[in-house]
């Protein structure tokens, strides 16, 4: 399936983003953001002249953590405009022994077919990939390739140390079997009710009792150790209970800022343990 570069961010990044610092608990909350070109080419080529984010994400460590969202992008050039929409939705077991997409783009509302990324992870922590859709391939991922919420759980209890840098294996399902080489860099803690943007965003009320770090993610293919420009490079800032505020989307021809426009928290549900959790769950787009 082919979709447009910065849909890809859903799965990578959307998934992560109510995670918490703590390894054993996610945040589950249902959000909105609404993007704007930062910077356009001047080339030609198609690009987005607006574009939203919904997002939701309900579960817990011990279930597992579902994820659905909807990209919806206004792209213009020479011939006028057009929509394009990607819905996907993720399932990513809590163990990590699981990941699971389904998604569909919609060109002008018109559906194309569904794709359905599945990984399951054997004793020895290969991933057993495989992709059905517009083209039907199996692949395996290393142990060390991790899936969106446990990258982001990373980075959290990275930036509580006070560490600055980190480097990651990412799979996010969103290019075919295509594995990403994260590079983060990690700001200083920004103290409760310090970010001046944030205070003067009502939808950014509930966050602002928390911690906060900015975090700039440049993603590299990771099929090739020497590249030297990444596919994209993202920079937000996410609070101490995972949800980030803000963001910057860049894809070197163009680049698209991200405002917080709704945020709802959602209940938390208890963690019970169960030798199941995980196993067998679908995800399914709304």
């Amino acid at each position: 399936m082919h979709h447009p570069k910065h849909a890809r961010v859903t799965a990578i990044f959307m998934l992560g983003l109510a995670t918490t610092a703590n390894a054993q608990a996610l945040a589950p909350n249902r959000a909105l953001y609404v993007f704007e070109p930062s910077r356009v080419s001047q080339n030609g080529q198609a690009t987005p002249t607006d574009g939203r984010i919904a997002y939701e994400l309900t579960g817990n460590a011990c279930k597992g953590y579902e994820v659905d969202s909807r990209v919806a992008n206004i792209y213009a050039d020479e011939n006028g405009q057009k929509r394009v929409d990607l819905a996907a939705a993720t399932f990513e077991a809590g163990n990590g022994k699981s990941f699971e997409v389904r998604q569909t783009q919609y060109i002008n509302t018109i559906a194309g077919p569904e794709e359905h990324v599945n990984v399951t992870r054997t004793e020895d922590g290969i991933g057993q990939g495989q992709i059905h859709g517009l083209k039907n391939v199996e692949f395996k991922l290393k142990p060390e390739v991790m899936f969106p919420s446990a990258f982001e759980k990373k980075l959290i209890n990275l930036a509580e140390k006070g560490e600055k840098r980190d480097v990651s294996y990412i799979f996010d399902g969103s290019d075919s079997e295509k594995v990403f080489r994260a590079i983060t860099t990690i700001g200083p803690t920004i103290a409760p009710g310090t970010n001046a943007a944030d205070k003067a965003n009502p939808a950014a009320a509930p966050l602002l009792s928390g911690n906060s770090w900015h975090f700039s993610i440049s993603y590299f293919p990771a099929a090739d150790d020497k590249a030297e420009t990444p596919d994209y490079q993202t920079d937000f800032t996410m609070y101490e209970n995972g949800v980030a505020s803000d963001m910057l989307i860049d894809y070197g021809a163009y680049a698209l800022k991200g405002t917080l426009a709704k945020l709802e928290m959602l209940p938390e549900e208890p963690c019970v343990p169960d030798a199941n959790a995980g196993n067998g769950q679908s995800a399914t787009p709304q």
